[in-house]
């Protein structure tokens, strides 16, 4: 099959300072066979892998491609392509060799950052093509081991800082009449549910690979949790909607202790790294300080 010509399908924004560019792909009007062969013909192309239910030729209506391309140099800084193949919507990522190589050298427990979610997937991948078979190699390797995320106490601190510093400013709106506190009450409720559950993951360290495989872990081990997340979100009252939100933020800190009262004092640090005890210990006594002054 020959490429369709699609090159007067151009869409450029030009803002101030930025150019923000896209077009229509080849790829649009090219089976997912087609696609492969040709991408498998270029010479700095190392690997080609099907991910999620592609790899499983499982496909319903909603589904996409995921494809994990590994090239052999990275002649051009590609990270990622959001595009269509055959009409599907597609989502290429890209990796280098070198990426790759690092990764066959790393074990379960010293994961980098970026490591342990792309190892997961591999997991249910199937590798169609590759030149030199450092990529089924790390496939195999994939699959002998859990790839648990190594979340930092900084990270799970965060958690429990935001969502308790979201549900106490959203409640202060909420208290008000007037409309524009409202609308802004239903503006926050639409990230602060997000990332509520979100938490419910992070600080039980249960892998987070995306919100369908999420909703399907709570089907299977948290229902009840799963079923207020669902009454909250279906909820049109917003104060029934706001007590939903609350119990959501209670139950997915619950590991953590209690939520924080509405006389509580929390302070957070300017500093990278794991928050220690003693920093925050010392931050609390200048402010007690300062207001003794």
């Amino acid at each position: 099959m020959e490429f369709m010509d699609t090159s007067n399908r151009m869409d450029i924004i030009h803002s101030t300072s930025n150019i923000f560019y896209t077009r229509v792909s080849q790829s649009h009007f090219t089976s997912l066979e087609e696609v492969i062969a040709r991408l498998t013909l270029r010479h700095e192309v190392e690997s080609l892998v099907l991910l999620g239910s592609g790899a499983e030729g499982i496909l319903h209506p909603a589904s996409d491609y995921d494809i994990m391309l590994v090239l052999a140099g990275m002649t051009v800084p590609i990270s990622l392509v959001l595009t269509t193949i055959a009409q599907r919507l597609a989502e290429v990522v890209f990796f280098s060799a070198e990426t790759l190589e690092r990764w066959l050298t790393t074990e379960a427990g010293d994961t980098a950052k970026n490591a342990a979610p792309m190892l997961r997937r591999l997991q249910k991948a199937r590798v169609v093509f590759d030149r030199t078979g450092r990529t089924t190699r790390l496939h195999e390797k994939a699959l002998g081991h859990a790839w648990q995320d190594e979340h930092t106490q900084r990270e799970v601190w965060e958690a429990w800082f935001f969502c308790n510093y979201d549900l106490q400013h959203t409640r202060r709106l909420l208290a008000s009449s007037d409309h524009v506190y409202l609308l802004a009450v239903d503006l926050r409720l639409l990230s602060g549910i997000s990332e509520a559950w979100k938490a419910y993951f992070l600080v039980r360290r249960v892998p987070w690979q995306g919100e369908k495989e999420a909703l399907r872990y709570l089907a299977d081990h948290d229902p009840d949790y799963r079923l207020l997340l669902q009454r909250c979100l279906a909820e049109a009252k917003r104060e029934h909607k706001m007590q939903l939100y609350e119990e959501l933020v209670k139950l997915a800190l619950a590991p953590l202790g209690s939520l924080w009262s509405y006389d509580a004092t929390a302070i957070e640090l300017y500093t990278e790294g794991d928050i220690q005890p003693e920093a925050l210990q010392t931050a609390f006594a200048w402010w007690e300080a300062a207001l003794s002054s």
